[in-house]
């Protein structure tokens, strides 16, 4: 129980900060929050705290069902991601674009908080810019290998 409490503080202090609007935990105790129109879920598992952004399913779907091969964008994306991000992107049942983050008990801070979820919505939208922007593959690459060193 300590351990939600620890949760519930950061996610607080989080709103409180930044006016973010909070949704009540539903029954698995996950928490949401809308940050930028992106619905953030936080919650505990074990010792760690996961938060993942979720995309919405209608604009996700419509996105990935203009070009069959944004699927390939998005993985070409989370590999190329990897080596700088600490951010996992799926793709959901449902079409939605998934991306989640842990945070370790160790860093269960404001600042480190705060951080996780700013890297996670700039993740997500820096993906969806990668799919917006053109079919041409080698521009994506390009443009990712930017984005990944900072040049955005």
């Amino acid at each position: 129980m300590k351990q939600y409490a620890q949760l519930e503080t950061l996610i607080f202090s989080f709103c409180q900060r930044y006016d973010v609007p909070l949704i009540q935990p539903d029954e698995h105790l996950k928490y949401t929050l809308l940050v930028d129109d992106i619905e953030i879920q936080c919650y505990l598992r074990a010792t760690n705290i996961y938060i993942e952004a979720k995309y919405s399913v209608l604009k996700s779907q419509e996105l990935l069902a203009n070009d069959a091969s944004n699927y390939k964008k998005v993985m070409q994306h989370a590999l190329l991601a990897s080596k700088n991000s600490t951010a996992v992107i799926a793709l959901g049942n449902d079409g939605s674009l998934l991306l989640s983050k842990k945070l370790p008990s160790s860093q269960w801070e404001l600042p480190a908080f705060e951080e996780a979820i700013e890297s996670l919505v700039n993740e997500l939208e820096t993906l969806l810019g990668v799919l917006g922007r053109t079919n041409d593959v080698a521009s994506h690459e390009n443009l990712i290998r930017a984005s990944l060193q900072g040049a955005l």
